[in-house]
C-alpha cells in the first residue's frame, strides 16, 4: 500500500481547500 508515489495527499500542490476562492461559502457565487 505504501508503493503509491502518484497518489500523495501531501504531494498535491494543485489540490487546495485554503486555496480555493471559487468554493468559498463567505463568497458565494
Amino acid at each position: 500500500m505504501s508503493n503509491l508515489p502518484t497518489y500523495r495527499p501531501t504531494d498535491l500542490p494543485t489540490y487546495q481547500p485554503t486555496n480555493q476562492p471559487t468554493n468559498k461559502p463567505t463568497n458565494p457565487p
